[in-house]
């Protein structure tokens, strides 16, 4: 009986959403259907409650040919919507290695608004800026929920999709992107960055001296610390790109050593800390603080 009362409630929250829609919502929502939507009928959408959502959610799935005002329209209208039927149609094609390029990285600022309605990088942005830039932001960005609000999930899925996309998609412009992206939230939003498994690393040294180690692609702080002691260091190493591990020695007090980032998310452990020795005196020491951290 509930079950029947909620369906019967959310058909006549919908059929009101349909009757407070303008005349021109249809006209748009068939202009997608027959492919002829022109920027205007695409923008119009954004405001359609009712028949927008299902219509965007149409035109992304056979955007790929789209000029390049539509496309603009597009991004703007979905933004404007919030609803998790375009956030699936959205999130399919970011992920599609066989979509278009161009598609792509509208898609992915589409996602970065529904992660965070200031975020807004613009294509020229998704492009071509330095790794470690800021994301564009607005002030006044859409908030509203749609008629299907967006899922909880979004906040792990779409970081974990921007590490997937920066560690192996296929095109290098989409790669770049997504690490741009990706190393921006790093340090915004380290708790739902995902980090690869042995990523950072600890080695025993002589004596108090151990060896940092880390292939993260991004550049993330990284707490150390002595465990059951006050002694606590950060560091924020070089991102890493490619070749070997970038390495920081570190002269530290006896005990297991903790790394860490974000909310106490843990990184490495090293408990043993009998490392070998040089055979000539003095020269454990060698080489400490010669690895750059930023």
């Amino acid at each position: 009986m509930q079950l029947g009362v909620v369906s019967v409630m959310a058909l006549s929250a919908h059929a009101l959403l349909a009757q407070s829609e303008s005349p021109a919502c249809a006209t748009a929502a068939r202009s997608i259907g027959t492919k002829t939507a022109r920027a205007a009928e695409i923008e119009r959408l954004g405001t359609c409650p009712s028949s927008g959502p299902d219509a965007l959610k149409a035109a992304w799935q056979s955007a790929g040919s789209m000029a390049e005002p539509e496309l603009a329209a597009l991004v703007q209208s979905s933004k404007r919507t919030r609803d998790a039927r375009v956030y699936g149609a959205v999130s399919t094609i970011t992920a599609d290695g066989g979509r278009p390029a161009e598609l792509r990285l509208a898609s992915l600022s589409v996602l970065s608004t529904y992660y965070r309605p200031d975020l807004a990088p613009s294509m020229g942005w998704l492009r071509s800026a330095h790794v470690g830039d800021p994301v564009p932001a607005i002030a006044d960005g859409y908030s509203t929920p749609g008629a299907v609000p967006l899922p909880e999930t979004r906040s792990v899925d779409f970081p974990a999709l921007l590490a997937r996309l920066a560690r192996s998609d296929p095109d290098s412009n989409v790669a770049k992107a997504a690490l741009r992206l990706r190393q921006y939230m790093a340090l915004s939003d380290p708790d739902h960055t995902p980090i690869a498994a042995n990523a950072v690393r600890l080695a025993a040294g002589c004596r108090n001296i151990l060896t940092l180690q880390s292939t993260l692609d991004v550049t993330i702080p990284l707490r150390v610390q002595i465990v059951g002691t006050k002694t606590e260091h950060t560091y924020t190493l070089k991102r890493w790109v490619s070749g070997p591990p970038v390495q920081l020695t570190l002269d530290l007090p006896p005990g297991p050593v903790l790394v860490t980032y974000g909310n106490g998310h843990e990184l490495a452990r090293l408990t043993d800390r009998k490392g070998p020795c040089p055979a000539s005196r003095g020269a454990g020491r060698a080489g400490i603080g010669s690895a750059r951290a930023y």
